[in-house]
């Protein structure tokens, strides 16, 4: 019996359910903050993402980045974080030696999701003039392709999703969820409505599988259903 995991977007205490996959599939996620001065919502984008980071599973793999007016650089790079592996417990709750190195190799992967909390708890905002939203899904794609052995892609944007610079490429999402997080909707109902409605159909034509806007005060989370050893 093939076991599935989900994606929950708790919504007004409401869980979402995104799609199925196999229980043991990796993930790899690549999530952008966005840095410019029109977005309003940057510590509640960077409290999301710490959460997030709590949630992955051993063999997960998230890259987090800046987003700037020139998202595509490198130097918008922040970390890439690979949780170690983390096995599950010894079925003999005698074997103290199988015990002890279970209970290492978990405090191993804590050690490496504390460090990544840690820096983006401490990241200090840069304040770019622009929105370079393209360059950042193109930085993405890229991580896409090198990453192997991945059966989830996701791309979390905390951003207000207001490009300009307008340096539009074809890109190919490989069928990733798009997420974006803390999207403020503005006092023009149909301005906002007219802004999701252009992200999600250009995203989809880059083969993007699904895209959802998540308003500030909804939670989410990457939680799987609970097994042995998480």
């Amino acid at each position: 019996m093939n076991i599935g995991f989900f994606l929950m977007l708790l919504i007004g205490g409401f869980g979402l359910l995104l799609f199925p996959g196999p229980v043991l599939a990796n993930r790899i996620i690549v999530f952008g903050i966005d840095e410019t001065g029109s977005f309003t919502m940057r510590e509640r984008g960077l409290s999301l993402a710490v959460s997030m980071i709590r949630d992955l599973d051993g063999g997960d793999v998230l890259y987090a980045r800046r987003i700037t007016g020139r998202s595509y650089n490198d130097d918008c790079s922040l970390f890439r974080l690979k949780v170690p592996p983390i096995p599950p417990a010894p079925a003999n709750k005698f074997d103290r030696r199988a015990h002890l190195e279970w209970e290492r190799q978990v405090k191993r992967a804590r050690a490496v999701q504390a460090e990544a909390i840690s820096i983006l708890s401490n990241l200090s905002p840069v304040r770019a003039p622009k929105t370079d939203i393209w360059g950042f899904l193109a930085a993405a794609a890229d991580r896409f392709k090198i990453e192997d052995g991945t059966d989830m892609r996701m791309i979390i944007l905390a951003s207000d999703m207001h490009d300009n610079v307008g340096c539009r490429i074809p890109l190919d999402l490989l069928g990733s969820v798009v997420v974006v997080v803390a999207f403020e909707s503005k006092e023009n109902a149909a301005s906002t409505q007219k802004l999701k409605s252009y992200w999600t159909q250009t995203l989809k034509s880059c083969k993007a599988q699904k895209v959802i806007f998540l308003p500030p005060d909804s939670q989410f989370s990457l939680r799987r259903p609970a097994k042995e050893g998480k």
